[in-house]
């Protein structure tokens, strides 16, 4: 079995490997796939080379830049607490069970173009922002949605945020899958719209109101001077 480097330079076996980042700064490059792949708390790190792993994942309290894809094999398991972590590539963990992905608190940035999201049944992410143009490939949960730039399409996929989902920049289009928001639907940029289908929402609150349908268009009406 192959060998690679580890970010403190001892030699590591791909199929068993624990690859564990002790400092901040650097890069970890693992062009195969890794068994183990820790972060310690506090840290930052970049991961320059698209990431595969197929043990656990811990980030737990980290701030991790993954330059590339981020993919899961097998039955695997990812620990990513209150982490922030920002993906420029696509992220494929739905080999990992939503009982070993912890992710509740963590903090993501989706920001690359063209690229998707897909998760295993019933996982869910912490804190959810768009910067890039995205697609899923499954299902999403978080606690909040912020589509600052570029967009999100979920296709047929539902989506579920357990709070508020803002549109401050970027767009969201659907085909159908039902959309649930416990918080508020904030759309608090004119360059923001939402392209509907035939799904269902159920929202808590919208601001403005009215929405802007697929794109802003200005009223028929003008006020009338006093």
């Amino acid at each position: 079995m192959s060998s690679t480097k580890t970010p403190s330079g001892q030699s590591s076996i791909a199929g068993t490997s624990t690859v564990v980042v002790g400092n901040s700064g650097g890069a970890v490059n693992v062009p195969q796939i890794v068994y183990n792949l820790t972060v310690n708390p506090g840290l930052s790190t970049t991961v320059s080379s698209a990431f595969a792993f197929s043990g656990t994942l811990t980030l737990t309290a980290a701030s991790v830049t993954f330059n590339s894809d981020v993919t899961s094999s097998g039955a695997s398991a990812a620990a990513l607490g209150n982490s922030i972590l920002t993906v420029a590539g696509s992220w494929n963990t739905a080999s990992v069970a939503a009982t070993n992905f912890t992710a509740s608190l963590s903090s993501v940035t989706f920001s690359g173009t063209a690229k998707s999201i897909t998760l295993s049944a019933g996982s869910s992410f912490g804190s959810v922002t768009i910067t890039g143009t995205l697609s899923l490939g499954s299902a999403l949960t978080s606690s909040a949605l912020t589509v600052s730039a570029g967009g999100l399409t979920k296709g047929t996929n539902p989506l579920s945020v357990n709070g508020s989902l803002v549109l401050s920049g970027g767009y969201l289009a659907s085909t159908s899958g039902a959309v649930a928001v416990s918080g508020d639907v904030n759309i608090s940029s004119p360059a923001s719209y939402i392209v509907f289908g035939s799904e269902a929402w159920t929202v808590s609150g919208w601001s403005p109101s009215p929405i802007p349908l697929s794109r802003p268009v200005p009223p028929p009406w003008r006020p009338i001077p006093p």
